[in-house]
């Protein structure tokens, strides 16, 4: 195993655990209001960023262990998270180029190349063989 793919699997995982700490936070930040008011947690919105918080951090679980549903879902995640990044792109180009926006997305662009290597799919495959 080479190591692009071996500190890029660390890479990625630690990438995707910020993700999954970073929707935990916005879970997170609105309890003092919910304590106030208790249906500012019911909002559809909240039930999406749990769900992305679990996905995130099982994501980054599987990447580590070098799991195949792990890779795939990865995949999608980064492709979602960049067409979305299009979206917005399309809908107004100046609101769009906010420094953290651009870097994010030049993250996921980053996560979705690597995933992509020929020696990183022919490691998951391998060690979806073996285990």
């Amino acid at each position: 195993m080479s190591k692009l793919v071996n500190w890029g699997h660390w890479l990625v995982a630690v990438v995707l655990g910020a993700k999954g700490f970073g929707a935990l936070y916005e879970i997170v930040r609105d309890f003092p209001r919910a304590w106030r008011n208790p249906s500012v947690l019911t909002y559809p919105t909240d039930y999406l960023t749990v769900g992305l918080c679990v996905l995130y951090f099982a994501c980054a679980w599987g990447v580590l262990n070098w799991r195949k549903w792990a890779h795939t879902s990865a995949i999608v995640l980064s492709l979602l998270e960049l067409a979305v990044f299009g979206a917005m792109v399309a809908m107004d180009w100046s609101a769009t180029l906010v420094t953290s926006i651009v870097l994010w997305s030049a993250l996921n662009g980053a996560i979705l190349a690597w995933l992509v290597l020929p020696p990183v799919r022919s490691t998951y495959r391998q060690r979806q063989r073996t285990a």
